[in-house]
């Protein structure tokens, strides 16, 4: 898996691009962070990474390296 796709992916899930987010982005701190959000996300690394995620992994990870990590190792 390729991080710098993963952080591409997750960044177009938001309606306006945001500025400065990286890996070690807390993703719940990004101006434009919700519910339907975390839908998107979801649904994104369901349809591009064969991986279904739970809101519990959205609760328990805080970095977009996090997620990338957890759908990594869900994906071997």
């Amino acid at each position: 898996m390729d991080e710098e796709k993963f952080l591409e992916d997750f960044i177009n899930q938001f309606d306006e691009i945001p500025e400065g987010v990286n890996m070690d982005t807390q993703f719940k701190d990004i101006e434009g962070w919700d519910s339907l959000t975390a839908l998107c996300v979801m649904s994104m690394i369901e349809n591009s990474y064969s991986v279904n995620l739970l809101a519990k992994d959205f609760q328990e990870n805080h970095t977009i390296n996090d997620l990338f990590k957890l759908v990594e190792n869900k994906n071997e």
